[in-house]
């Protein structure tokens, strides 16, 4: 799936990077935009984003998601293309695991899946009270850590960044993550 695949078609930020495009044939309709403004403007926009999400938890770092040393920029001169002898790099603290989509049924009992099921609504409150929203919830992106057995969520490249009114959105959420205990074999994991 192609990365701007994953942004909200509605995100105010993402309308920022698109160009409209003429309808060649004259055929009738409203004009498309469908084209990104250019690729190393996006790939600006998805670090500052990110960057910005690891400051705003900066509170839940080590706890919630993995702590941040900060981001850097990494010089290429020898790369063909200008705009790829740059790379902006966030540094994060490797979590010793497995990601919840690497986990099989059997090596989990029922009450550590419903101790999963439950850090992980702990981790989407603490990112949706602090403005956070992850509209696209995947197993990939919780890690299990494990000599303690917490989780951790990382890529936060499609978040959307609101207040109280992006909050009503976790039904969402909730939905995604339901579908994440069914991967690890815990059906149940439904909140009463």
């Amino acid at each position: 799936m192609p990365l701007c695949s994953k942004f909200s078609s509605h995100s105010e930020e993402y309308k920022r990077y698109l160009i409209p495009t003429t309808n060649r044939l004259d055929l009738k309709g409203p004009q498309r935009q469908c084209q990104l403004e250019s690729r190393s403007k996006f790939v600006r926009f998805t670090y500052e984003r990110e960057a910005s999400d690891y400051a705003k938890l900066k509170d839940f770092q080590g706890d919630a998601i993995p702590k941040c040393y900060g981001g850097y920029t990494v010089n290429f001169e020898d790369r063909e293309l200008h705009e790829d002898k740059s790379v902006n790099v966030i540094l994060v603290e490797r979590i010793r695991g497995k990601r919840l989509n690497e986990i099989h049924v059997w090596e989990s009992t029922d009450l550590q899946k419903q101790q999963i099921w439950n850090q992980m609504q702990g981790i989407m409150e603490k990112l949706n009270g602090q403005g956070i929203l992850l509209p696209y919830v995947d197993a990939e992106q919780f890690i299990l850590q494990n000599h303690s057995r917490k989780v951790f969520v990382t890529d936060f490249i499609a978040s959307i960044h609101g207040g109280k009114e992006m909050r009503v959105t976790k039904y969402g959420q909730n939905e995604k993550m339901q579908n994440i205990c069914s991967e690890i074999g815990y059906i149940q994991c439904r909140e009463e």
